[in-house]
């Protein structure tokens, strides 16, 4: 299990930011699955983003538990998986910015 989940992160860098969970999407979809499947995967992955939600101004891994929610939503809805490309676009540089900045900061103002 360990592999597959190693296998499809891989391949999920190695998209094209932009088509990722586009991509993503497209890969859930293949091979024959029930109907009933789909909707119970979509169920649970509007349930694991809401826990995270909820999670959220508690410390601890709220933004981790919606983000995978989220990810999981996207390899079934293929509007979610579009949007959540544009917010990768949009994200990505303020991101990197940010990444940047918390670099050039002396190691006793990071704490």
């Amino acid at each position: 299990m360990l592999d597959t989940l190693k296998q499809q992160w891989e391949q999920f860098k190695a998209q094209q930011p932009g088509t990722r969970f586009q991509a993503q999407h497209r890969r859930g979809h293949q091979g024959a699955k029930s109907p009933m499947a789909r909707v119970v995967r979509a169920v649970l992955a509007v349930v694991i983003t809401l826990v995270g939600l909820v999670m959220m101004p508690a410390p601890g891994p709220g933004m981790l538990v919606v983000a995978f929610g989220l990810v999981l939503l996207a390899r079934e809805s293929l509007m979610v998986a579009r949007l959540l490309d544009r917010a990768e676009l949009w994200l990505r540089p303020r991101a990197l910015r940010v990444v940047a900045w918390w670099k050039r900061r002396r190691a006793p103002d990071r704490a």
